[in-house]
């Protein structure tokens, strides 16, 4: 997407999401902004997260990420959606 980004994780029970989120906005951010040859934000100051309650909310929430592009009208080959094999697998 060329705005945004939605990914599902999952994080031990000891680890901090807000400490995780921004870690992984510094990281990419460092990469993109080397990648463009600028610096400065990226990404906004805050996030949207949601608990995933049950097995079929996860696979609502995995199948709107994967017609989220679609939906968008972004071209095929435009956004970058990883999957790993096993929802994959789940989803086909």
């Amino acid at each position: 997407m060329p705005n945004h980004v939605h990914l599902l994780l999952t994080l031990d029970e000891s680890a901090d999401l807000g400490k995780t989120v921004a870690s992984w906005k510094r990281f990419t951010a460092t990469k993109i902004n080397r990648k463009d040859n600028r610096s400065g934000p990226v990404w906004q100051k805050d996030y949207f997260d949601r608990l995933i309650r049950n097995w079929e909310h996860f696979i609502n929430v995995a199948r709107y990420i994967r017609r989220n592009p679609v939906k968008a009208k972004q071209r095929h080959g435009s956004f970058t959606l990883y999957e790993a094999p096993w929802v994959k697998r789940l989803l086909s």
